[in-house]
């Protein structure tokens, strides 16, 4: 945010389209309002592009964005053999002041990373503790994912092309109707978020990447 921010104009905060999104976009109005600020937050506004460009226009003046989503998604930048939390950091800071003169005033604290997740029961039947395990049977089976995941290249692609599993297909939706479609039995897999509770709730197993090829998605908050 701007340092001649008036304390009487309305702060505009964006979200995504999941809870996780929702709760920090309602959390950093609480902290602007506690500091004497009026706040408008835009519940669901869109998916990464949306938010960014109405960042960039001054439709919004901030939200909640993930530094591996920023360096793969909005600088396209290259894809790593793994991903090192630090480094992502760096050059996500260095690239969108450079690119858009958007900086980082926040770091939330967290990592939220993509991760795939199957059926407890499934995992254990089957002894699947990581990605690579899902080797014999990812051909047969049908992951549901984040309308982002199936496409960037720290997804689908790089599990394809790091350990070699093409899954028999993938459906994407909205976070909510995801881990509704895995509870329910309509995929047999999906791209999970690693602090969502549902993880837990829904009785799925997190697996391990153990190839480090999907993005860790450290979390700031992001201003024009």
């Amino acid at each position: 945010m701007q340092n001649d921010t008036d304390a009487e104009e309305t702060i505009v905060i964006g979200s995504k389209l999941f809870q996780e999104s929702y709760i920090l976009a309602h959390m950093t109005s609480l902290v602007l309002e506690d500091a004497g600020y009026k706040t408008d937050v835009k519940q669901g506004l869109g998916g990464t592009f949306v938010n960014y460009e109405a960042l960039k226009i001054g439709q919004i003046h901030t939200y909640a964005e993930y530094t591996g989503t920023a360096y793969s998604q909005i600088l396209n930048l290259g894809q790593l053999e793994e991903w090192e939390g630090q480094l992502v950091f760096d050059e996500t800071e260095k690239g969108l002041l450079e690119q858009d003169s958007i900086i980082i005033v926040s770091n939330l604290g967290f990592d939220n990373s993509y991760a795939i997740a199957v059926r407890e029961d499934w995992a254990e039947e089957n002894g699947i503790t990581k990605i690579s395990d899902l080797e014999p049977y990812a051909s047969e089976m049908t992951i549901g994912t984040d309308p982002e995941f199936a496409t960037r290249e720290d997804g689908l692609p790089s599990i394809k092309n790091t350990y070699g599993i093409e899954f028999k297909d993938y459906k994407q939706a909205v976070a909510t109707v995801m881990y509704e479609a895995i509870k329910n039995g309509d995929v047999e897999a999906i791209s999970a978020y690693t602090t969502d509770t549902r993880n837990d709730v829904f009785n799925l197993r997190v697996l391990e990447d153990d190839k480090k090829c999907t993005s860790s998605l450290r979390c700031y908050t992001y201003s024009n």
